[in-house]
């Protein structure tokens, strides 16, 4: 209450936000690509496993699903706006009411994209095919495409696993066998794996930096 009563005496605007109690595996979201009449070309539902920190950072483990209430307040919502294009709308179930309450909503690709296009529902290539004017109807039926299938970032998810584990919530073979499973990295390719490299070097760089400045202050 005190930043606010600082923020409206100097006359600056602010949005207050709820905090949606609960675990980050109760968030969920909903991917599409709308067409120009309200109809989804391409559609995908996911839900986050872990976020680093828990329950308020970045995800670092999420699985695709088919949630047919995501589904349908996500396509109402973008539909209401008569929205088209890419979009991604991330609810989280409210555990005082069992409701899924709006986290954010993005005009954009998201981060997990390449989970998405893995498990066959390929937005990029439906924008591209759009905006080429090569784009056909594609049959299928909601939820046609490869469930279970996980997003993970490694280094951050173990982040996430330690958070967990120093409060009591996440053992380390349950996390073991959670990561055990069909996934998709992010950024790493086999056939590519130059930015991985380019990442992990930056990455121990600065961890590297960190552990000499306090060691010269130590000294």
């Amino acid at each position: 209450y005190q930043y606010f009563a600082a923020t409206k005496e100097n006359q600056i605007e602010v949005v207050l936000m709820e905090f949606i109690p609960g675990d980050d595996e109760k968030d969920c979201s909903y991917y599409v690509y709308m067409g120009d009449h309200g109809q989804p070309l391409a559609e995908l539902t996911k839900r986050t496993i872990r976020r680093c920190p828990p329950n308020m950072g970045g995800e670092t483990f999420g699985i695709t699903d088919w949630n047919p209430e995501v589904r349908e307040l996500g396509l109402r919502f973008f539909r209401h706006l008569e929205f088209k294009g890419v979009g991604q709308i991330q609810f989280k179930m409210d555990e005082r009411d069992a409701a899924l309450k709006i986290i954010e909503c993005n005009a954009r690709f998201a981060a997990p994209t390449c989970l998405v296009e893995a498990s066959g529902v390929d937005l990029a290539r439906v924008a591209y095919d759009r905006l080429t004017g090569n784009f056909h109807v594609r049959a299928g039926e909601p939820g046609d495409y490869t469930k279970g299938l996980r997003w993970w970032l490694p280094i951050n998810d173990f982040q996430a696993y330690r958070a967990l584990s120093r409060a009591g919530r996440l053992r380390f073979w349950p996390w073991i066998a959670s990561i055990l499973q069909p996934h998709v990295l992010p950024v790493f390719r086999w056939n590519d794996p130059l930015p991985s490299l380019v990442g992990l070097s930056r990455r121990a760089a600065r961890l590297l930096g960190a552990i000499l400045s306090v060691g010269s202050k130590e000294g």
